[in-house]
């Protein structure tokens, strides 16, 4: 059996903190119910004493995580994998649209991860990829992806402190009274018979959401999105919350006129792990996004950075983020 030790640092954020919700920041590319299944089987540690899920910490601890053999060996698999950019600490994939992110609920084959270790297997590269993100089947675009533990842990903090600006597009009915502004709302799971699905709850966690239009049609509208946090279907959930859901969310009100939930993880910014530069990564424009846009009449507005004769970078979100 292999262990994975994790130390805790005492000016981690936030503390004190869930076991449960630490590991999953750290194991981002698992599965939440391969977590769970380890502190039920005790395989989870500190001072080598088994701990539950719920138990908090508080600095300076030393987790150690007795992996089970689901969690370690990820089957390669050769599958289309849209590598954008990499070097020795990581590496930036661009995530097309139905491809789940790991093996999970019986399929065990197939997903971003199986892909990842391929890629690396043929590399001849002994690495275990540790993702920085998660992105539903149906959305597209950026995810980073560490290579070293160290690349994880640097990144991992910029992901927490807000270091780290992720910027979406996406396609969203309507058109928002205000051009620009913040959509601030509580998240928790509620009760659906067949999905797991979130919504808005006054008991939820905080959740806040920053857009800006980019174009409007007279029944849609093209939002560039920034996080602030990165509650599971934020955005889907946000936008149908103040009335405009994403074109083809159907599970948060959105109608069948785009093939998939139209929101796509588009750029990226951080500082490099290993040579400490601000970074800036952009996943270009996916094609159903662009024929989607080519395909409408003449919009009502246009935002000023915006130019679609540049179909696979219509925008540079860079000036809008150094205004902020």
């Amino acid at each position: 059996m292999e262990s994975v030790d994790f130390h805790v640092h005492p000016t981690y954020k936030p503390l004190p903190l869930r076991c449960d919700v630490f590991l999953t920041q750290r194991f981002s590319g698992r599965s939440r119910s391969q977590l769970q299944k380890l502190f039920h089987e005790k395989r989870v540690l500190v001072q080598d004493k088994a701990i539950s899920a719920s138990y908090k910490l508080r600095g300076n601890e030393i987790i150690k995580v007795m992996l089970s053999k689901d969690m370690v060996y990820i089957d390669p698999e050769k599958v289309d994998l849209d590598v954008i950019y990499e070097d020795d600490a990581m590496m930036a994939i661009n995530k097309r649209p139905g491809l789940m992110m790991h093996p999970a609920g019986g399929i065990l084959s197939g997903t971003l991860l199986n892909a990842i270790h391929h890629h690396f297997e043929k590399k001849g590269e002994d690495t275990r990829p540790g993702l920085l993100q998660r992105l539903d089947k149906n959305t597209s675009g950026l995810l980073i992806v560490a290579k070293t533990n160290e690349a994880h842990a640097k990144l991992q903090d910029q992901l927490l402190d807000h270091d780290l600006d992720k910027i979406y597009l996406a396609l969203c009915k309507g058109q928002p009274e205000q051009m620009s502004g913040f959509i601030e709302a509580p998240l928790d799971e509620v009760y659906h018979p067949l999905y797991k699905k979130m919504g808005v709850s006054e008991s939820g966690k905080y959740a806040k959401t920053q857009y800006k239009t980019l174009a409007s049609w007279e029944e849609y509208s093209l939002i560039g999105i920034k996080l602030h946090t990165g509650r599971q279907h934020q955005i889907r959930i946000h936008f149908s919350h103040i009335g405009h859901p994403l074109l083809g969310d159907t599970l948060y009100g959105g109608d069948g006129e785009f093939p998939r939930q139209a929101l796509h993880s588009y750029f990226l910014r951080f500082e490099h792990p290993e040579h400490h530069t601000s970074t800036h990564l952009y996943a270009n424009c996916p094609e159903d996004f662009q024929d989607w846009i080519q395909s409408q009449t003449a919009a009502i507005y246009i935002d000023e950075a915006v130019d679609f004769s540049n179909s696979l970078r219509p925008w540079d979100p860079i000036t809008w983020l150094d205004s902020l």
